[in-house]
């Protein structure tokens, strides 16, 4: 937890700082007129308070921390999905789809129906790279597939061939809708850095409240 490693690497600074609350508390509350042992007994409610709100409200480094691993972890994954979803699109106009088919003699009877689905295939592989280049690399944003167009052909290869593809952009949403909520979480906030200064401080006055009411049960006794 940061409140127990900032007073680990600042050892020194947190005892001179343990010290001179300790002190400042002794002077108000012990010396020179002693809180009674109700009173006492009341201070535990606050520095069991202090102690509790110093050492567990820094979880959010921990689940910040994970979350920055989980960044790291997703990037390169990421990045060969979208690799991987490029390399099934056959890039340019010389591409074997957009090339097309030539009639051959005695060529079978649907042959325009055969002829429009490669021109259709060719045209929305070129609108899926246009969706595809558009993602940044940094933010990975989710393809929104009500965006994606349908490729409306009839081959079997060509509809495996969409099939596939769009499998592959479920896959990466996935894994992006992941980056965009660990990405969030790793952020550190304005609250987290108040968290950070004060989450050691209430618990170095805590203790200190607690070494305090320990001298005045002790006066008490004597």
């Amino acid at each position: 937890m940061d409140s127990i490693n900032f007073i680990l690497s600042n050892f020194y600074y947190s005892v001179a700082l343990l010290l001179s609350i300790s002190f400042f508390l002794h002077y108000f509350l012990v010396y020179p007129k002693n809180l009674s042992k109700k009173q006492w007994k009341y201070m535990d409610y606050v520095w069991l308070s202090l102690t509790v709100i110093g050492l567990v409200a820094p979880t959010r480094s921990a689940e910040r921390t994970a979350s920055e691993i989980k960044v790291s972890t997703l990037r390169p994954a990421l990045i060969m999905n979208l690799q991987l979803i490029k390399s099934y699109f056959n890039r340019g106009d010389t591409s074997w789809i957009c090339e097309g088919i030539m009639k051959p003699y005695n060529g079978p009877a649907n042959f325009d129906e055969l002829d429009r689905d490669w021109k259709t295939m060719c045209i929305w592989e070129k609108e899926m790279q246009i969706i595809v280049d558009k993602i940044d690399t940094v933010t990975f944003k989710v393809i929104n597939l009500d965006s994606v167009p349908k490729a409306n052909v009839q081959l079997d290869m060509f509809l495996r061939h969409e099939e596939v593809i769009i499998d592959r952009i479920k896959y990466y949403n996935s894994d992006a809708s992941e980056f965009q909520v660990a990405s969030k979480l790793a952020h550190e906030t304005t609250k987290d850095l108040v968290w950070n200064l004060l989450s050691p401080l209430l618990l170095i006055i805590g203790i200190a409240l607690r070494l305090t009411k320990v001298s005045g049960e002790i006066r008490h006794e004597n």
